[in-house]
């Protein structure tokens, strides 16, 4: 049990860590389609 816990904490605070930096880029007029670039670094990275 504690590790499908800790796994859905661990999904969770990578979709608030990609949201934020989205949410950073966006507001930095990067553009709306920026945040794809984000989640395929994110996704490579982890």
């Amino acid at each position: 049990m504690l590790v499908a816990t800790v796994h859905t904490s661990i999904i969770n605070v990578g979709i608030m860590i990609g949201s934020a930096v989205s949410g950073v880029a966006i507001d930095a007029d990067y553009g709306l389609a920026f945040p794809l670039w984000v989640g395929r670094k994110w996704g490579f990275l982890v």
